[in-house]
């Protein structure tokens, strides 16, 4: 391992420190957001709304919704960030991507179709395509 000068370590720190100036993340991590809306039709014409939170580990490759009832998580969602990343940069284009869901002791594997547009990302679930949104913004704040 080569020795640390003095020179090399104000070097190393110039360049981060031009980095944070032009807003280039040096590191991202894992993001938080929360609460959110989470929206869905359920037997009306009106959406239902549930309090959930957002969560993106850019080291794994993670986006997690997690759905709250009563103060504690209920249910929770993963996929893949790559995959919400690629339907956030593509407005409109349906995009499949596998949806993990946990809750009450049971972990289900489904398909679901994602799509950006309107200044929603919303998730199509089941065959017959049962809507439910998150709003951009909120999203966006985790990627």
């Amino acid at each position: 391992m080569e020795n640390l000068t003095r020179r090399k370590f104000f070097q190393g720190a110039g360049v981060m420190a031009a980095a944070a100036a032009v807003g280039i993340p040096i590191y991202k991590g894992i993001r938080e957001h929360g609460p959110v809306d989470i929206r869905l039709f359920f037997f009306s014409k009106d959406p239902i709304v549930i309090k959930g939170d957002l969560l993106a580990d850019h080291d794994q490759d993670l986006f997690r919704v997690r759905v709250y009832h009563k103060d504690k998580v209920n249910l929770t969602a993963e996929m893949m960030l790559s995959e919400i990343q690629k339907i956030v940069s593509m407005p409109r284009k349906k995009i499949r991507l596998q949806m993990t869901v946990m809750g009450n002791g049971n972990i289900n594997k489904e398909q679901v179709s994602g799509i950006s547009r309107n200044g929603t990302l919303s998730f199509l679930i089941g065959e017959e395509g049962s809507p439910v949104w998150l709003m951009l913004e909120d999203v966006k704040r985790v990627l």
